[in-house]
């Protein structure tokens, strides 16, 4: 599979360890990661996509909704933040979902410009609902890593996005 430069890539894992990683030298573990995780990241967006398929929901869609529901009423701006997107696509993302009557998109209260996000009872019926099959797919996909692993896993990616979110992220990498 050739994906691009940074993600040209053998089939199979042997690519971590291809002439273009040791190419990047004291950087080839990053390299190596960022291709993993990029490839990860699609194979669990193709399986949860096929996972909600059936419902008529997609990743995306059941991600703006978690991110609304733990902020709270937030603005389209204050998701689109959340998701690394535009306002506008997270209204184009939401609007299917007010249709079906998953959320509402209501004036703040301060500014009638801002458009708040609201979860409704529909939502969260619907997804408690799935809850225990969705948790035990998701277990599935993991099951290769042992609890501990899986909470490794999840401090050092918080980590990484924590520093990503960070200023002079782009320049501190080239350093």
């Amino acid at each position: 599979m050739n994906l691009g430069n940074i993600l040209h890539m053998s089939n199979g894992p042997r690519f971590a360890t291809s002439a273009a990683v040791r190419k990047a030298g004291r950087n080839a573990e990053a390299v190596r990661t960022f291709r993993l995780v990029s490839v990860l990241a699609t194979q669990l967006r193709r399986l949860s996509d096929a996972l909600m398929r059936g419902d008529a929901m997609t990743t995306r869609q059941a991600t703006l909704i978690t991110i609304a529901k733990e902020l709270g009423r937030p603005s389209l701006t204050e998701v689109a933040a959340v998701m690394t997107t535009s306002h506008q696509n997270v209204k184009q993302i939401a609007l299917p979902l007010v249709r079906r009557g998953f959320l509402q998109l209501v004036a703040d209260a301060n500014d009638a410009r801002v458009r708040r996000i609201v979860v409704t009872a529909k939502s969260d019926r619907f997804w408690a609902a799935r809850d225990t099959d969705d948790f035990a797919a998701i277990g599935g996909w993991f099951s290769a890593l042992t609890r501990q692993e899986l909470a490794t896993v999840n401090v050092l990616l918080a980590r990484l996005s924590a520093s990503l979110e960070s200023p002079g992220t782009a320049t501190d990498a080239a350093d």
